[in-house]
């Protein structure tokens, strides 16, 4: 066991990061090729060079950490939707490797990168928030020009006690505007946190109760 104090300062600073960063949804597993809907703002990568055959899409602010067996290396080009929508695209998975950006691309093989693509990130260039005229503002979105008005509150659980695994709910990341919640962003540990060593938990026992 860890102690929830120590846990909650971890996971303070850590969950803030990883709820605003790009990376709040691997979406790995959930994206296959086919023909499905496009995005308001996002990307499209498909099979075939010149925006043809099966495709998938990742919207604006998600990413994929590593593309499965069956579509890894086999993007031919890439297609952006919305506005001010950068692809940003790696040669190994967990964003490692060579690495480039992109808006449209007909054909990745006058890039270099015809079916050379693992991972990927899709960013609006608004930012978090976005900007006026953005089809997408971002995880929050600009709503009219009132970014600035916008607050967000953490609610962490009250005792978080290891073993925590990145699946882990441990807390609400809440955005309002005027009193009101406009979004809401569930928190999870960044890694997985194992249980502690028998001193190390009689150690943690004793400094919650005076957490």
């Amino acid at each position: 066991m860890t102690s929830s104090g120590s846990l909650r300062r971890w996971v303070s600073v850590g969950l803030l990061a990883a709820a605003f960063s790009a990376g709040l949804a691997d979406l790995a597993e959930a994206q296959r090729f086919g023909r499905g809907p496009t995005p308001g703002a996002g990307a499209c990568f498909y099979r075939d060079p010149d925006f043809q055959g099966e495709y998938f899409c990742v919207r604006a602010g998600d990413v994929i950490e590593a593309l499965p067996r069956d579509m890894n290396d086999k993007i031919s080009s890439i297609r952006t939707f919305g506005r001010r929508v950068e692809v940003t695209v790696f040669q190994d998975s967990r964003f490692s490797g060579r690495a480039a950006q992109f808006g449209d691309v007909p054909n990745l093989g006058r890039e270099g990168w015809n079916d050379r693509i693992s991972s990927v990130r899709v960013q609006s260039l608004g930012g978090l928030f976005g900007r006026d005229g953005d089809r997408d503002g971002g995880q929050f979105g600009n709503r009219g020009g009132q970014a600035d008005r916008i607050e967000y509150q953490v609610d962490l659980a009250p005792k978080i006690f290891a073993p925590l695994t990145k699946a882990d709910r441990v807390g609400t990341l809440r955005a309002t505007i005027d009193g009101k919640v406009v979004a809401e962003v569930p928190l999870h540990p960044l890694a997985d946190v194992p249980r502690g060593n028998i001193f190390r938990r009689i150690w943690d026992t004793i400094l919650s109760w005076f957490a």
